[in-house]
């Protein structure tokens, strides 16, 4: 419950002693949200120029949302980034 709660108020995957790793740095399968994702590409430089959310079947949500918004929606995301 302590995780999920995380992931609803602040909307990123936290480090825990059970989930001690970032999630693009986990031994471990590669659990991350849109948000975590998006902060990744400003870590990295990294500049988003185009995003969109999917469903379950890997269809455009119609609705129109900032990305942010996308984790209670979306099942994945498509980014296409550009290099700083």
């Amino acid at each position: 419950w302590r995780v999920r709660f995380s992931l609803l108020i602040k909307g990123r995957m936290p480090v825990t002693k059970d989930l001690p790793y970032s999630w693009y740095d986990t031994p471990n399968i590669h659990f991350c949200t849109i948000r975590d994702f998006v902060n990744l590409c400003e870590e990295l430089g990294a500049t988003v120029e185009k995003a969109t959310a999917l469903d379950a079947n890997g269809q455009k949500i119609g609705l129109s949302m900032p990305w942010w918004f996308w984790n209670f929606f979306g099942q994945q995301a498509v980014f296409l980034l550009k290099r700083a």
